[in-house]
């Protein structure tokens, strides 16, 4: 099932001091996907997009109120899709003009597996000396040995940033992937290649940044990146960094890295 969403007088200039709320409810088992085909808000040129709090901006948020996304003025905002089966849309006009057509959204309702003819990329940056390890909690990409092209197999692939064509460590795919993973620089990329053919659940991995020790041992530093929580996602095939803060704090603090069915952002290639 699919249709779309629209502003009011969509594609005419839609009314100020209006707020329109849209619930979607897909079947049992199912998600909810967003992809705007048009998005043009009204925009004062004194503000950026980084906060929409103060103008015309849609809000996207599930079942139990957490955000997915708030945008505002001009561009089309990436895809998203629901980690359940409940999705919301809210759209609100602080004050309108002769040019702002508003915005078009299609929705449909898919299966919990992950998109087919997807890439995803995640790329890690540490602090110098750092390195990044990943410890997998769910594995499920669809293939077998050695997992690529010729086994029509979908793959995760292990990376050290920057160091070439050559830089590969390892791909796996399949259900059984190794718990930890640690890269071997402060930087480290994870990518997710799935075919037109199979598709599994996908896979959800925590992360950590960690300093060697002149005694052998490693600290935790703290590096937290949120994407939108596991299983919610789309193809991502745009590029999204991941970076560590600076913080002086001493505990250690863990982020969430889902794939599969927990990405966000891009689009399918």
């Amino acid at each position: 099932m699919n249709g779309s969403l629209t502003s009011p007088n969509f594609p005419d200039p839609y009314p100020a001091r209006r707020q329109c709320r849209v619930d979607l409810k897909a079947p049992r088992g199912f998600r909810v996907r967003l992809s705007f085909t048009h998005f043009h808000l009204y925009h004062p040129l004194n503000l950026s997009n980084n906060n929409c709090d103060s103008m015309d901006s849609v809000r996207i948020q599930e079942l139990n109120g957490s955000v997915l996304g708030v945008y505002c003025g001009p561009g089309i905002p990436p895809p998203i899709m629901s980690s359940g089966e409940h999705l919301t849309l809210i759209f609100r006009s602080i004050t309108s003009g002769p040019r702002v057509t508003g915005y078009r959204v299609l929705y449909s309702f898919l299966n919990g597996k992950y998109p087919r003819d997807t890439v995803c990329r995640y790329i890690f940056q540490g602090r110098p000396q750092q390195r990044i390890r990943l410890s997998f909690t769910l594995f499920d990409v669809e293939g077998v040995a050695p997992c690529n092209e010729r086994t029509d197999s979908d793959y995760i692939e292990f990376s050290n940033m920057m160091e070439g064509d050559n830089s590969v460590l390892a791909r796996r795919c399949g259900r059984f992937a190794p718990k930890v993973v640690e890269s071997e620089s402060s930087q480290f990329q994870l990518t997710f290649i799935s075919n037109h053919k199979y598709d599994g659940m996908g896979f959800a991995a925590t992360f950590r940044f960690v300093t060697p020790l002149e005694d052998g041992n490693k600290r935790d530093e703290e590096g937290v990146v949120q994407p939108f929580s596991l299983p919610a996602s789309v193809a991502a095939s745009e590029l999204k960094k991941l970076k560590v803060e600076k913080s002086n704090k001493e505990e250690a603090q863990q982020g969430d890295l889902a794939g599969g069915s927990g990405w966000m952002m891009g689009e399918n290639k």
